[in-house]
C-alpha cells in the first residue's frame, strides 16, 4: 500500500481560510455608513440642481422658439401686441393666437368660469405662490386664474400675461416642476419677459431691443452682484443670474436645492 503522507504543521497553516471577524466587518459597515452621510445627501443637491438647470434653459428655449415664430407669422412683437390689446382680452387673445398655435401642449387654463378644471392648476389664486424665501407673495400680480395658462407636454406650466412695469411687456411665468410644489419664485417658478422694441421706460436698467429677456425685468447686462441683489428676496428676476451665470446656479445663490 502506498504510504500517505501526512501533512506539515507549516502546510496547513498555510491551507488556512482566513475570513473577517464580526468586528472587522462591524466597523467597515460604520466607515462606508459615515461616507454615505457625508456623500449621499451632496449628490442629491447636485442632481436637483441640474434638474433645475436643465429645465429652465429647455423653458427659455421653448418660449424663445415660439416668440420667434409667432413674430415671423404675425408681424412683429409690436403688431402682436397691438391686436391682443384691441381684443379686449389680452392674456387669452395673445395666448390663443400666439403661444398655443406653435407649442406642444396638453392642456390650457384660461379663466375660472370657463375652465373650472384649472382652479388648483399653477397657483390657486393669490395663495399659489410665494417668494424665493418661503413667505407669501399676496399680491393680485400672482394670481394665476387671471392670467392665459398652458400645460406642455413635459409637465411645465407657463402662464402668459401683459405687464407694463418699465413699458408695454407680455410676461411668462413657468413652473418648470409642473404640478408639483413648492410653486416658489426662484426655486421652481421663474419669469421671462418680452419687451416691445425701444418701449423700456428706464434705459438704465434694461437693454433696448426685441428679444426675450430671463427674469421680470431685462436684469441679464448687469454686474454678476447686481443681478444677485434682485434675485434675493421676491425671486422674480433669479432666471437672470442662472442664465448670467451660463445656465449655472452659482454658489452663492440665495437658496439651497
Amino acid at each position: 500500500m502506498p504510504k500517505i503522507r501526512k501533512k506539515s504543521a507549516a502546510y496547513a497553516r498555510n491551507d488556512r481560510k482566513f475570513a473577517f471577524t464580526l468586528a472587522e466587518v462591524l466597523i467597515t459597515l460604520t466607515i462606508l455608513g459615515v461616507i454615505a452621510v457625508l456623500v449621499v445627501p451632496n449628490i442629491i443637491q447636485s442632481y436637483k440642481r441640474f434638474m433645475v438647470e436643465t429645465r429652465l434653459r429647455q423653458a427659455y428655449a421653448i418660449i424663445e422658439n415660439v416668440m420667434e415664430i409667432a413674430k415671423t407669422e404675425n408681424r412683429g412683437i409690436t403688431a402682436m401686441y397691438n391686436n391682443a390689446e384691441n381684443s379686449g382680452s389680452f392674456n387669452s387673445y395673445f395666448g390663443n393666437y400666439y403661444i398655443k398655435p406653435y407649442i406642444n401642449y396638453s392642456d390650457i387654463c384660461e379663466n375660472v368660469s370657463g375652465y373650472p378644471t384649472c382652479n388648483n392648476k399653477f397657483g390657486n389664486g393669490t395663495s399659489g405662490i410665494k417668494k424665493l424665501d418661503g413667505s407669501s407673495a399676496n399680491h393680485s400680480q400672482y394670481n394665476y386664474l387671471l392670467k392665459y395658462r398652458i400645460k406642455l407636454k413635459n409637465g411645465m406650466w407657463i402662464a402668459v400675461f401683459r405687464n407694463s412695469d418699465y413699458g408695454p411687456a407680455i410676461k411668462f411665468i413657468v413652473d418648470i416642476n409642473g404640478d408639483k410644489g413648492p410653486q416658489r419664485f426662484g426655486y421652481d417658478t421663474f419669469y421671462f419677459s418680452a419687451f416691445l422694441p425701444n418701449s423700456c421706460s428706464n434705459a438704465t436698467t434694461c437693454n433696448k431691443g426685441d428679444r426675450l429677456y430671463a427674469g421680470n425685468l431685462p436684469y441679464e447686462s448687469r454686474e454678476n452682484n447686481s443681478v444677485l441683489t434682485v434675485c434675493e428676496g421676491h425671486g422674480h428676476n433669479c432666471a437672470a443670474v442662472i442664465k448670467r451665470n451660463g445656465w449655472k446656479i452659482p454658489r452663492n445663490y440665495p437658496v439651497k436645492f
